[in-house]
């Protein structure tokens, strides 16, 4: 469906909407650099924004030498303050724009849990200025030209993962869930003014911001856009790609007999990558929130040992952290089978580092876990 050639009533709402001037974000790598190029080669003019100048006046030089097109580069740090969007509205506002592709995005470099993730606090805030903010505040500028001559089309890139519970890319799998959203929103309010505006929601890419490779299920960037341009003026919300399609339709319409299968996919992707970029020295090993935490007989978590170190078995008050008994023996007591961890004794008791008579103290809250494991808490 999403691969049959381009239809009469597509190319003409392409023809009108493409109109004059075409503004793409996020366009010297991946599926904006893919888009650029696509769409030169139909002979409109682009307005290519993205951060590194350089590579976005090669990108013009080359595009305006092999397609003979016009082009505008204005190079813009969408994890900026407010100041870039007057700077934007400003240039734009002297061209017919007749498109945005609202592409522009960030993730963290590899796959983390939330409170691991990469670059902590100044990464989140960057995350959802480039990923959410700059969306929203970027439709509203050529929007205000739309609506004037009633006639635009935009192209808003979610994710699947907006749609998902993709585990280790909990925030931007959420900006995501916003940018479609907000773009499904706005495609009912504007439908019927000649404005049209579709939702992209691709799986994996073979770009360098996914990280993966070109394969079966991962497309390159050309292929996937060279696809999704068919969709123009058919769809108000696609993947874009036949393999991403059937992912979305299980994950949403799948009701919830897919969900655990699509969870293990999912995991089979994000884990692995989380761990090569330890392997390869981006990320120090630390352990999972869950690994890393003891969890009372109710379930809840508790705090974690501040110190692997085992000064005194009196002192200990049935706690021990990350300790093991050499030769099964500690202090004045003896502990079957030796071995402590975590403040779990395994296959035995001990209380303020005594065993009494195989028996805790009267004064000790004893419970045992499905491992056979004994704490004591005073």
């Amino acid at each position: 469906m999403l691969n049959e050639p381009m239809s009469v009533t597509n190319h003409i709402l392409i023809i009108t909407c493409l109109y004059i001037v075409l503004v793409i974000t996020g366009c010297t790598d991946g599926i904006g650099k893919a888009y650029a190029c696509e769409l030169a080669k139909l002979g409109y003019s682009l307005v290519l924004i993205s951060r590194n100048l350089t590579k976005l006046q090669d990108l013009a030089a080359q595009l305006e030498k092999e397609h003979f097109i016009r082009t505008v580069v204005i190079d813009v740090d969408f994890t900026s303050d407010d100041y870039i969007y007057k700077r934007l509205e400003d240039k734009l506002s002297a061209l017919d724009v007749g498109t945005l592709i609202n592409n522009v995005g960030i993730c963290s470099p590899y796959p983390d849990y939330f409170m691991e993730l990469p670059g902590g606090e100044g990464f989140l805030q960057d995350l959802v200025s480039c990923n959410i903010i700059a969306i929203t505040r970027m439709s509203r500028i050529v929007l205000k030209q739309m609506e004037v001559k009633n006639r635009g089309l935009i192209l808003n890139l979610s994710s699947i993962s907006g749609s998902m519970n993709v585990q280790l890319l909990s925030v931007y799998g959420a900006s995501k869930a916003f940018i479609d959203r907000l773009s499904q929103v706005l495609s009912l309010e504007y439908s019927g003014t000649g404005i049209h505006i579709q939702t992209l929601v691709p799986g994996y890419i073979a770009t360098k911001l996914s990280g993966m490779k070109r394969g079966y299920f991962t497309p390159d960037p050309t292929s996937y856009v060279r696809g999704q341009l068919k969709t123009i003026g058919k769809y108000d919300r696609t993947t874009g790609y036949w393999f991403h399609e059937f992912l979305l339709i299980l994950g949403e319409h799948g009701m919830h007999i897919f969900t655990p299968i699509l969870n293990y996919v999912v995991r089979k992707v994000t884990f692995p990558q989380r761990a090569v970029a330890i392997r390869k020295g981006k990320k120090t090993p630390t352990p999972s929130p869950i690994s890393s935490r003891n969890v009372t007989p109710e379930g809840s978590p508790t705090s974690k040992a501040k110190s692997p170190h085992v000064p005194h078995a009196n002192n200990l008050n049935g706690y021990i952290a990350n300790a093991q008994i050499p030769n099964d023996k500690f202090a004045n007591g003896h502990v079957p089978n030796g071995k402590i961890s975590n403040g779990y004794i395994i296959n035995g008791k001990i209380a303020n580092g005594h065993r009494q008579n195989g028996k805790l103290p009267n004064d000790c809250l004893h419970y045992r876990t499905s491992q056979n494991t004994s704490r004591c808490v005073l």
